[in-house]
């Protein structure tokens, strides 16, 4: 990040930076952050974890959970952190994060427990990865070629809330959102972004989509609104430490996403 300009100011959001702010944000918590294994054109590519990927980085049709695997790649994940830090608990429980475009890969983790409810695959990577999950969190969830980084297949979501509903412990769903993401210019500095993006409400619009069909089947996503800051591209990164932890909150904010309340959030800031 140093060496491109463009780049230089959030060098400060480096992945070395990035794990000790997170370990400062969590203290008492063991925390490990997933790189992306290549880049193509300045954009992250999530091979192994997300199938069929743009150059940019972006799944190609949507999450495909039978071709997905991201609950195998994570779980050798773990057994090798494990083996490289013997200290840590085999069997503690796991605060996943989806930060921005990331959140693509705790999709395709969603994806892959609801198909493997719906087939009654007990024993399948997702479902014992589902064993240990005790949170999933979306910060500020980017915008993609696909649409919001959100996932929307009414099946794999239907069968998912049902799977999370009868974990126990249940884990906690939540969605944590900046101004940058509610703002309707966030994608705008994307030329990539198709117009039909960039229209005020996207993000409201699928947020309200995805809680209401996992509501519906008894999962419920507990949302943070963080508008204190302007939407910059800065805002963006400072939920990383903005954000509060699910498994330490009693209770989350629950505000209603109209394009109205969006607005006045907006000329607040």
């Amino acid at each position: 990040m140093v060496a491109q300009p463009s780049l230089a100011p959030f060098s400060q959001w480096s992945l070395e930076s990035l794990t000790l702010r997170l370990a400062a944000h969590l203290p008492g918590d063991s925390v490990a952050v997933v790189h992306p294994p290549k880049q193509h054109a300045g954009f992250s590519c999530w091979e192994g974890l997300v199938p069929h990927l743009s150059p940019r980085g972006d799944p190609v049709g949507g999450y495909r959970a039978r071709e997905g695997g991201c609950a195998r790649a994570l779980t050798q994940l773990l057994a090798q952190i494990k083996n490289e830090c013997p200290m840590l608990e085999p069997t503690a429980p796991l605060q996943l994060l989806g930060f921005s475009k990331g959140c693509i890969v705790v999709n395709q983790l969603l994806a892959e427990i609801g198909l493997a409810q719906h087939e009654a695959q007990e024993g399948g990577d997702a479902m014992q990865l589902l064993k240990r999950i005790a949170s999933v969190s979306w910060l500020d969830p980017g915008v993609s070629e696909q649409g919001p980084v959100l996932l929307d297949k009414r099946k794999l979501l239907k069968h998912a809330a049902r799977a999370i509903v009868q974990s126990e412990p249940r884990p906690r769903l939540s969605v944590a959102l900046t101004c940058y993401a509610l703002e309707r210019h966030t994608a705008a500095w994307r030329g990539w972004v198709p117009a039909w993006l960039q229209r005020e409400g996207e993000l409201q619009v699928a947020l309200r989509r995805f809680r209401r069909r996992m509501k519906r089947h008894g999962a419920i996503v507990e949302i943070q609104l963080l508008t204190q800051r302007p939407p910059t591209l800065e805002t963006h990164f400072e939920v990383i430490e903005a954000f509060v932890p699910v498994w330490r909150a009693t209770t989350v904010q629950q505000p209603k996403l109209s394009s109205n309340r969006a607005a006045s959030m907006r000329n607040s800031t």
